[in-house]
């Protein structure tokens, strides 16, 4: 069975997009300010910062063995033949090559690694707003009659609304315990509000013995739904790896990162895109000041410390 290992290094040939995607399937602003990074890593642009905005600067071309949604990222923030780009003044069209990026982050994914979750997973958690549902609806009709029905409606948007926020944090905790567990908690207490809703519009008193069990049901259901989503077998294996790439970021040892520093002086820009991915672009952003002092790493061109802490504020939103 595999184990996770500490990893140096993103796992090859991922981009920070692409184990965004891999870690929850799901489009975040940290994803965007990622890649914005990463074309700057790479040269393609420059980033400044004017007057709280981030100016970008179009340098070359993606060049055509980059991934397919690169260039059109980059295409988003630099139309036709325009060479800057500012925050404040967005092309038209933007959110819409943006979008059209993500389903090539997508499609690439998936032809490299295939799905992110087994097929089953949507299916069982689905059963699970079904169960719950028919649970509030045969409680409801249970206390006052066919009419127990039709006071299930409000509260079974507020149920399944509070289903989907707590997969969402359930899904992304493994990548932010912080922000995963808040939605957790906001779904679970969004689910609690619908069931007490439909209690208080049934008017069941608390010390009925069914109430107990009816709770126990709901609450069952809930927990259970947030483990229906198995990751595929690849995708799982990958996992471990990006796991131990994050670990390492977290907890960076300073020897080690002085080793790696001086194999290669622009270690911490090659790494801060993902770190961003992770949520922790404020811890390793701390590295880079012992490590200057020692003239273990450099300072780039064109890569605004100001425009940084930008990002950091984008990705938190």
């Amino acid at each position: 069975m595999p184990v996770k290992t500490v990893e140096f290094y993103p796992p090859e040939g991922l981009t920070p997009a692409e184990i965004g995607y891999a870690l929850d399937e799901k489009l975040e602003d940290r994803e965007v300010m990622s890649m914005v990074y990463y074309l700057a890593d790479k040269g393609y642009i420059t980033i400044e910062s004017k007057q709280k905005s981030i100016i970008l600067k179009k340098i070359k071309d993606v060049d055509e063995s980059e991934p397919e949604f690169l260039g059109t990222f980059m295409n988003a923030y630099f139309p036709d033949e325009s060479t800057v780009f500012d925050m404040k003044d967005a092309p038209s069209d933007f959110i819409e090559r943006f979008v059209q990026a993500w389903i090539q982050v997508q499609i690439g994914y998936e032809k490299k690694y295939g799905q992110v979750y087994k097929n089953e997973s949507f299916t069982r958690r689905f059963v699970c707003i079904l169960f719950s549902i028919l649970n509030l609806v045969v409680f409801g009709m249970a206390v006052i009659g066919f009419a127990g029905l039709y006071t299930a409606y409000v509260p079974a948007f507020l149920l399944v609304f509070g289903f989907l926020l707590a997969w969402k944090g359930y899904d992304n905790y493994h990548v932010n315990q912080k922000k995963g567990g808040i939605k957790i908690a906001l779904g679970a207490l969004l689910y609690v509000v619908g069931i007490v809703l439909d209690m208080l519009m049934l008017e069941v008193s608390l010390l009925k013995p069914a109430v107990p069990v009816f709770f126990l049901a709901q609450a069952a259901i809930f927990v259970l739904s947030m483990m229906m989503a198995t990751r595929s077998d690849k995708n799982e294996e990958l996992m471990l790896k990006i796991y131990g790439f994050r670990d390492f970021i977290k907890d960076a040892e300073y020897d080690r990162l002085v080793l790696l520093s001086k194999e290669d002086p622009e270690y911490y820009y090659h790494i801060y895109p993902y770190a961003i991915i992770f949520g922790m672009e404020g811890i390793w952003s701390k590295h880079i000041d012992k490590l200057a002092i020692n003239n273990l790493t450099i300072r780039r061109s064109g890569w605004d410390d100001r425009g940084k802490n930008q990002a950091r504020k984008g990705s938190k939103k």
